[in-house]
């Protein structure tokens, strides 16, 4: 198997193009985190579309990442759309913070059994 960073495209020995199945490094909103899940952003596989072995290599982040889409999922479940779920974390974890300092704030939440907010109730 080759991989073509510039192509972001995973050559398989058969000669088959699939698309690169890579978290995207540094994202800078919650809509680009759901959007590399739902769809793939770049070329790149859409995360949800991951086998175990692709998880698995790159597991800590994906597990991160898993946080914030399992809120998503939840928030879309209850009838919202996914821009509007993306607002609601947002709204419950603060519009100034990264992706990553919402992981933070759920993984800590998750831990101690914590409802952030009511706008996230379910």
């Amino acid at each position: 198997m080759h991989t073509s960073h510039e192509e972001e495209i995973t050559v398989e020995d058969d000669g088959v193009d699939t698309p690169l199945a890579q978290l995207t490094p540094n994202l800078r909103t919650i809509h680009a985190l759901w959007t590399e899940y739902d769809s793939g952003l770049g070329g790149r596989k859409p995360a949800k579309l991951f086998t175990s072995r692709e998880r698995g290599k790159q597991k800590y982040a994906y597990y991160k990442h898993k946080l914030v889409w399992d809120k998503i999922e939840a928030l879309i479940r209850a009838g919202n759309t996914w821009t509007v779920a993306c607002d609601k974390l947002y709204s419950a974890y603060g519009q100034n913070k990264s992706p990553s300092q919402i992981m933070k704030e759920i993984q800590k939440d998750n831990r101690e059994k914590v409802v952030r907010n009511q706008r996230l109730v379910i």
